[in-house]
């Protein structure tokens, strides 16, 4: 089972959010799929969630860096690079600059599917990368 969840977790990040494979949702999520701080949920939340960041990124890539499995949850350290070309978040113009943060992704299963995910990004790094907040200069 371990190794199950271990996999499944990679192919939400490469096959989903890397690649656009929208197809492997319903195999990976269960319909009750809530995702935290974000607050999106089900197969559609998803979809939406994985379309946005490939619109903001379409050269997206995920590095999975490390996984650690305990019980039903897996940790993912993900690398994320892309350059962006499209509008982020809802506000965030494209900039046409290049960005590479670092997140970790974890994410909880029941019967055989992720059911909790909770993402936590690099996003002071992701916006001063992109120009959005300055970088303190440190005297």
């Amino acid at each position: 089972m371990s190794s199950e969840q271990k996999a499944m977790s990679a192919a939400v990040l490469n096959d989903v959010y890397a690649a656009g494979n929208m197809d492997r949702i319903p195999a990976l999520f269960h319909e009750r799929y809530v995702q935290k701080p974000y607050g999106f949920s089900g197969h559609d939340g998803v979809r939406r969630h994985a379309a946005a960041w490939r619109t903001a990124f379409p050269d997206l890539a995920l590095e999975l860096v490390d996984q650690i499995e305990e019980g039903d949850g897996v940790v993912n350290l993900v690398f994320l690079t892309g350059t962006h070309d499209g509008l982020l978040h809802d506000h965030v113009a494209p900039t046409g600059r290049s960005v590479a943060v670092m997140a970790i992704v974890l994410y909880r299963f029941e019967h055989g599917r992720i059911v909790e995910g909770v993402v936590l990004l690099d996003e002071l790094a992701l916006y001063q990368q992109l120009g959005v907040v300055g970088t303190p200069v440190w005297g």
